[in-house]
């Protein structure tokens, strides 16, 4: 028979992995208690994966919000940070809602220029007798 204790830590368990699952396409509005660190006023990112595209690309990126002509990005997960309020223009993402469907840019290396576009990389052909990244 289940001890007190395991059914209490079982239980636990499952707020914690129902806390967890991502919030996708709430529409509302922020609650206040966090605030978008970055807002482009660009109709044209104010789609859900031209948004997230943007919200992949950043670092510090968690969740965004599109709509009403703008993309708003934030530095914390949406739950418990966004009310639903069907009237909202805004509409609200997890950034793992949009995982598999926009690409992240790559970076370049720091004094790397990136190949052109349609060229494949050069690829450094090491010279013997020197250590692996020049001289």
């Amino acid at each position: 028979m289940p001890s007190f204790y395991s059914v209490a830590a079982v239980a636990v368990l499952a707020s914690v992995v129902a806390a967890q699952q991502p919030q996708c396409e709430v529409i509302g509005y922020d609650s206040g208690t966090i605030l978008a660190y970055l807002i482009h006023e660009d109709p044209a990112l104010a789609d859900r994966l031209a948004c997230g595209g943007v919200c992949a690309a950043d670092e510090l990126c968690k969740a965004f919000a599109y709509g009403d002509g703008r993309c708003l990005l934030y530095q914390d997960a949406l739950e418990g940070n966004v009310y639903s309020i069907e009237t909202s223009p805004y509409t609200f993402n997890d950034l793992s809602c949009v995982a598999g469907e926009v690409e992240v840019p790559e970076t370049p290396v720091e004094g790397e220029e990136p190949p052109a576009e349609g060229e494949a990389p050069v690829e450094e052909t090491p010279v013997e007798g020197e250590p692996e990244g020049g001289a």
